[in-house]
């Protein structure tokens, strides 16, 4: 070839018009489309333009490029680069991507059946994407399908979903460890109070609440009350309603310290302003049995209704003889009362006034 054909082959070759085999000339214009669009994007190297971002990026993916598929769902569900947000555009790109193996978009496609974002809600493709997504290392991935199969049941017959839980937990992922310590609980109660308590040093209530029950029953560890109270009182203080109960029941007992009948109290109305039905149905029998000398008709008639709307089994029977204590206008009032408190709530605990089960431990299972 003369001098001035292996320059001109150059020059063709930075302009993306060289010759050659057609899939690798494919590759070559996607990838550089690809380039091209970040570019145009994001505004590195050349003055931003996102719609031509958006464009070449577009062309690029129908191209078979990966990157460019997951790049682009990602500008359809989150509204970016000028794009209005499309959640089913969304899903239909991250599912091309996935079928090339891109593990994010694996990933991502899990959590859109899960969630039923861009597409129907189903667990099962949703478990399967994701389990595509952890086979080839995805962190969350691993770790979602490690806690899914925990909760179906199903983790003791998974060697390596197991592995991947033991795996986030070591790497300080607080879902992961209270998983470990929940799976340990019948079998080796000592295990589960060593992932309780690596959880709780990190500030997570339910796992402070977790082991304060630990220490309140001498399982898996020593019985000792006052390690009980203090682990309880902070996952109390951190919002756990169900820990705060059992504060006011174990200072209301004098377990783990003298018995202090106001301190108990304070802790039952926290539990109850926390949507604790059985807090709530005991600190309205307080108040009907006596308050400051006499019955309080109004606050008790409160309280039992709220505990009665959170599916305390107790409540209704209490309620309606508070009723009948009432005239019919403190009736009406009453009612008032309870219809604002309620929606109140509502709105403070995200739409669930009152989801504490009836049984604390249960209740500190879920995290409420």
């Amino acid at each position: 070839m003369t001098r001035g054909g292996a320059g001109w082959a150059a020059i063709a070759a930075l302009l993306g018009l060289a010759c050659g085999d057609p899939e690798e000339q494919r590759q070559h214009d996607r990838e550089q489309q690809y380039n091209l669009a970040r570019m145009y994007g994001t505004g590195t190297g050349v003055p931003k333009d996102e719609a031509r971002g958006v464009e070449l990026l577009r062309g690029a993916a129908e191209l078979g490029h990966p990157e460019a598929q997951l790049v682009l769902a990602q500008l359809y569900q989150t509204g970016s680069w000028g794009e209005q947000a499309d959640l089913v555009e969304a899903v239909r790109w991250y599912t091309v991507a996935a079928e090339q193996g891109m593990g994010e978009a694996q990933y991502r496609l899990g959590l859109a059946y899960a969630e039923a974002r861009g597409v129907e809600r189903d667990p099962d493709a949703s478990l399967r994407w994701l389990r595509r997504a952890a086979e080839q290392g995805h962190a969350e991935a691993r770790m979602l399908v490690a806690l899914e199969l925990a909760s179906a049941g199903q983790l003791a017959g998974d060697a390596m979903a197991l592995a991947w839980l033991r795996e986030a937990a070591q790497q300080g992922v607080v879902a992961a460890q209270l998983t470990l310590g929940l799976q340990a609980a019948a079998a080796d109660p000592a295990e589960a109070v060593r992932w309780y308590r690596i959880a709780a040093d990190q500030g997570d209530p339910t796992a402070q609440a977790l082991l304060g029950l630990a220490y309140a029953a001498g399982k898996g560890v020593a019985r000792d009350d006052e390690q009980a109270l203090a682990w309880l009182r902070r996952s109390g203080e951190a919002g756990n309603a169900a820990a705060a109960y059992l504060v006011a029941a174990m200072l209301s007992q004098g377990r783990g310290g003298p018995a202090d009948e106001d301190a108990a109290q304070h802790w039952l109305r926290r539990a109850a302003n926390a949507g604790h039905a059985t807090a709530q149905l005991e600190l309205g029998l307080r108040y009907a049995r006596e308050h400051r000398g006499a019955p309080d008709w109004m606050r008790a008639h409160l309280w039992l209704s709220l505990a009665e709307a959170g599916g305390e089994p107790r409540a209704e029977h209490a309620r309606a003889w508070v009723e009948s204590q009432l005239t019919p206008t403190q009736r009406e009032q009453a009612q008032a009362n309870y219809r604002r408190r309620w929606n109140e709530m509502r709105g403070l605990l995200g739409g669930a006034a009152s989801s504490a089960a009836q049984s604390p431990v249960s209740a500190l299972k879920t995290g409420s």
